[in-house]
């Protein structure tokens, strides 16, 4: 893991530990609390003057990755013409996520209104 992935993958533990806490429910397993997040994946390694086809495929190639896998991850959306990827995972995803070489970055995944109140 480069050391910038380390760092935002630090920031973002940290970030995600916090929110964690801070819920009402004190019963709840924080460790198994599933985290929506955004993945942004690598497409340079994909033929250039397609791009959505290059997303495709890089989406495609970390899916089946995760269904490899036993972790529990839920896709909320994919994009056509961005290469990320909206999943909501544990944990443990998270740190799977960050050690796949076509993933350069996580981030957390807020919802933002865009109308003033």
């Amino acid at each position: 893991m480069t050391f910038l992935k380390q760092a935002h993958f630090s920031v973002f533990l940290l970030g995600a530990i916090f929110f964690l806490s801070a819920c009402q429910d004190e019963s709840a397993d924080l460790a198994a609390e599933k985290i929506p997040v955004v993945v942004e994946l690598d497409i340079a390694g994909y033929p250039a003057g397609d791009t959505p086809k290059a997303i495709e495929q890089a989406q495609q190639a970390l899916l089946a990755k995760v269904a490899e896998t036993e972790m529990d991850f839920s896709v909320s959306r994919t994009y056509r013409m961005l290469p990320h990827l909206a999943l909501s995972t544990d944990g443990d995803g998270l740190a799977f996520l960050l050690s796949q070489k076509e993933v350069l970055a996580v981030r957390p995944d807020r919802t933002v209104s865009i109308l003033s109140q």
